[in-house]
């Protein structure tokens, strides 16, 4: 009996282990793209994403969407735009991209289909409704789980504001001096109310909208805006509340240690997008510096490719000249097709290089290439750089720039650049390829693949 109530004992103390949020599964082959650029309104209605769920699935596993839920903005003028950065409703999502009905069938089409869509969390902060700080009750029956969704603000004394927000000392503000929060537990942010996560009202609230988003709505994962703004391990909490499949933060800082420790804080809930590689990939393929590609960010390490999502730009970075990249874009992106990581590709980026692309994801997986596959060889070479990845089935190759002398034999080429984008070539391994060595011109060490 003893015997048994140490095994029961034991087995209870496993629960907590198993039911926590995996943030972004091992050994991943999908590729991800971002259907979204800023004021994407007509390309990225759900009915429009839905009309090319045939083209996009074969070719992404995921589909990162903007904030689904209807702002304060529509709510009061149906014709306003906004790409949902400023959220006020979280559990009506009837929105500028389309109504709620046209987002759950554009999202049940592409489950069909093998592909998840991946929602965009604003939780950081919250706009008010008709002011600054008024936020919507809300409550909601699931018309698929049947479940009661309800979320209560505290419009008295604002409990759930951090106090450390603008509106508490601006003096245009109808709330100055009265929130009550406690101080902001990241970066504060200038805009609309920085949400208290220490406070058990908005913990609670925002379980509650996770879950809605993962089981009512059927997300396959979550991609959590701004998350600087607050504690990483408020992060934890939710996932492990809604346990999605895939989980990854905007931690915008291009320090490794920094995005590394942050996944760390999310107990390894969530991946985060590869900023400190973002930072590489636009110092490299920008100015031709191709030896700078010797440093891979999160991707590159093998302990924590797992977690890392890369990107050439995103809706934020290539709205600004200074963090968009402008030269060897298609050069860019093969970079990140053939490296380690869960690759995103920007819909920008998928409309003006589709062709190319969809040869590289298709020989990607057919390489068997996943986020945690290992990098074989990375090296620079006169003119260039050539990295090589072992995928499950072959290997991969990416040139970036124009290495000298370097001897394919056992590789077929996949794409090659073209007048517009020159400075890369993707190769995947031949059958025959086992024993062959690729070599560089006879006065540099050869590249061996073994």
């Amino acid at each position: 009996m003893r015997r048994l109530i140490q095994i029961v004992f034991l087995w209870c103390l496993c629960i907590p282990i198993f039911a926590q949020a995996e943030g972004w599964p091992s050994q991943y082959k999908g590729v991800m793209l971002q259907g979204f650029y800023w004021d994407s309104y007509d390309d990225t209605k759900w009915s429009v994403l839905t009309n090319q769920a045939e083209e996009l699935s074969r070719n992404f596993s995921l589909i990162w969407i903007p904030n689904s839920g209807k702002t304060s903005s529509f709510y009061h003028d149906q014709n306003s735009k906004s790409m949902g950065y400023d959220p006020c409703f979280w559990l009506d999502n009837n929105s500028c991209f389309g109504t709620e009905e046209q987002l759950r069938t554009m999202i049940s089409t592409f489950k069909e289909k093998g592909t998840g869509i991946i929602a965009d969390v604003v939780v950081n902060h919250k706009n008010g409704l008709n002011s600054w700080a008024d936020f919507p009750n809300e409550n909601v029956i699931g018309s698929k789980t049947g479940f009661n969704y309800s979320l209560t603000w505290d419009n008295t004394n604002f409990s759930g504001i951090c106090r450390t927000d603008e509106a508490n000392h601006n003096d245009g503000s109808p709330v100055k001096g009265k929130l009550t929060g406690n101080d902001d537990t990241g970066d504060d942010f200038d805009g609309y109310r920085d949400l208290d996560h220490t406070n058990a009202t908005v913990q609670q609230n925002i379980k509650t909208y996770v879950n809605f988003l993962k089981n009512e709505l059927e997300y396959a994962g979550f991609r959590y805006d701004m998350v600087k703004g607050f504690g990483a391990g408020f992060i934890q909490i939710y996932n492990n509340e809604a346990k999605p499949t895939y989980s990854v933060g905007e931690y915008w800082d291009g320090n490794y240690t920094n995005v590394v420790n942050w996944i760390k804080g999310t107990g390894y809930t969530s991946a985060a997008f590869d900023f400190p590689l973002k930072d590489i990939i636009n110092y490299a393929f920008e100015n031709n510096n191709w030896g700078a590609l010797s440093n891979k960010g999160i991707a590159g390490d093998p302990n924590m490719s797992r977690y890392a999502v890369t990107f050439v730009d995103n809706h934020d970075t290539y709205r600004e000249k200074s963090n968009r990249l402008d030269n060897n874009v298609l050069a860019a992106n093969a970079f990140i097709l053939a490296m380690p990581g869960t690759p995103c590709i920007f819909l920008q980026h998928w409309k003006d290089h589709k062709v190319e692309l969809a040869k590289m994801i298709a020989a990607r997986k057919e390489a068997g290439i996943t986020n945690q596959s290992k990098i074989v060889s990375g090296k620079y070479y006169d003119g260039g750089y050539v990295t090589i990845v072992q995928g499950e089935n072959k290997k991969v190759m990416v040139i970036s720039g124009f290495p000298q002398g370097v001897d394919m034999r056992g590789y077929t080429k996949v794409s090659e650049g073209t007048p517009e984008n020159p400075n890369y070539a993707y190769y995947i391994e031949t059958e025959t390829a086992k024993d062959i060595n690729v070599y560089v011109k006879a006065d540099q060490d050869p590249l061996y693949l073994y």
